[in-house]
């Protein structure tokens, strides 16, 4: 909870020149300061000290830095202390924050109380994450992410003062017209940049495939894939550690993984382990695509409550029908129509899905715009703007976008 003093090692464990331990929350002053045996106060405010460690071989100095509440990075009170990275003297100073009253800091804490006091956007939070992506081009992306929203928003801003114009001067409507067209190409452009680069920083989004017992889904995960990465067998029960593997699916970056079906009644052995784990892993930011040959079995209630999206499909379309979405991984029908829907699926409160309706919205005026309809650009404008403050502010409609980066972050960050 905000306001419990947290402790974190933030540099990588093991030995080093130098370590930084980070706390943060009211009375972490006050902790460091008879933990370096220093004087009452004497890290109140913006404040650095010097202090030799107990215990530690003479000449081993501590190096505090404090500030006060309203001046560091969580928005709270909080104190760096830079010593040896020697595995004994970092573990010793951290063992006597936590003797003293702290706790040891959850992964992203630290960003979390940062951004609840409003000290970070959800855009600096995601880019931050991406700073642990998969690859240096999703850090590069994260980065550049403020300044995309930035140069989006004064295009749509823009975009408004000109269809204001043109609804307040009709006579003048052709000039206005004029100018809104260039301001809406533009507003476009930066959009398509915001939403690739959401893309790129927030990473893929993830897709299980799960379904009964031998409903085809290991034969739809080697076919969306593109190449042969999981066990295909008539045999119930082969796939228990599900493969998966990063992919395009209907031109949007995926994350899919194959999932042990689901059996009527087992609740023991180790398919049922297998499947715990594989849906322990599904969270309201990751698309479902349950498959049921012949649309006969209906996801389970704890599936639904758990994932974000569930793309229903009638699998194995080539021997039995269904309502659902028809599927054959054997002759290739419906697998576009199947591409389209994940890629359209992505869960609200996602970056990436707010992005694209933004896109989307951007497009609508546009098109408004050409047919003179200047109340409903003016309304898509407007819709366009306010989702994208959302992202830029503290907006409840990101919030899954920003649990998802706060996962991926380590405990001293």
């Amino acid at each position: 909870m905000p306001g419990e003093v947290i402790a974190a090692l933030a540099t990588p464990p093991g030995d080093s020149a130098l370590a930084l331990l980070r706390m943060s929350g009211e009375g972490c002053a006050a902790i460091v300061e008879e933990l370096l045996d220093l004087e009452e106060g004497r890290l109140s405010g913006m404040r650095r000290a010097v202090a030799p460690i107990p215990g530690a071989a003479q000449g081993a100095d501590a190096v505090a830095f404090s500030w006060p509440s309203g001046r560091s990075y969580t928005g709270e009170e909080m104190v760096d202390v830079v010593c040896p990275g020697a595995r004994e003297i970092v573990d010793g100073l951290l063992a006597g924050m936590l003797s003293l009253g702290a706790r040891p800091s959850l992964p992203g804490e630290f960003t979390r109380r940062a951004y609840l006091s409003g000290r970070i956007s959800p855009l600096e939070v995601i880019g931050l994450a991406s700073l642990w992506g998969r690859g240096s081009e999703d850090g590069r992306a994260g980065g550049a992410l403020g300044d995309l929203g930035t140069r989006l928003a004064e295009s749509l801003e823009r975009s408004a003062e000109l269809i204001e114009a043109a609804v307040e001067f009709p006579d003048e409507i052709d000039e206005h017209r004029l100018h809104l067209e260039e301001c809406l190409e533009q507003a476009l452009q930066r959009a398509r940049l915001f939403r690739e680069g959401s893309e790129k920083a927030e990473g893929p989004v993830r897709v299980f495939l799960a379904g009964p017992v031998n409903s085809g889904k290991s034969t739809l995960f080697n076919r969306l894939a593109g190449a042969e990465r999981a066990v295909v067998s008539d045999e119930a029960g082969t796939t228990r550690d599900g493969a998966s593997c990063i992919t395009l699916i209907g031109g949007r970056r995926v994350e899919l993984f194959d999932t042990p079906g689901f059996r009527d009644g087992e609740t023991g052995g180790a398919d049922a382990e297998a499947l715990r784990i594989s849906l322990g892993m599904i969270g309201t930011g990751d698309v479902v695509v349950w498959m049921s040959p012949g649309s006969g079995e209906e996801p389970g209630r704890g599936l639904a409550e758990a994932a974000g999206r569930i793309v229903r499909v009638a699998s194995r379309c080539d021997e039995v029908g269904g309502e659902w979405l028809p599927v054959s991984s054997v002759t290739g029908e419906g697998i576009d129509e199947l591409g389209k829907a994940i890629a359209g699926a992505g869960p609200g409160g996602l970056l990436t899905t707010i992005a694209g309706s933004i896109e989307a919205r951007i497009d609508e005026a546009s098109r408004a715009l050409s047919a003179r309809e200047l109340a409903l650009a003016a309304e898509s404008v407007a819709e366009a703007l306010r989702e994208l403050n959302c992202c830029m502010d503290r907006g409840e409609g990101v919030g899954i976008a920003v649990e998802r980066a706060l996962g991926r972050m380590c405990v001293g960050k």
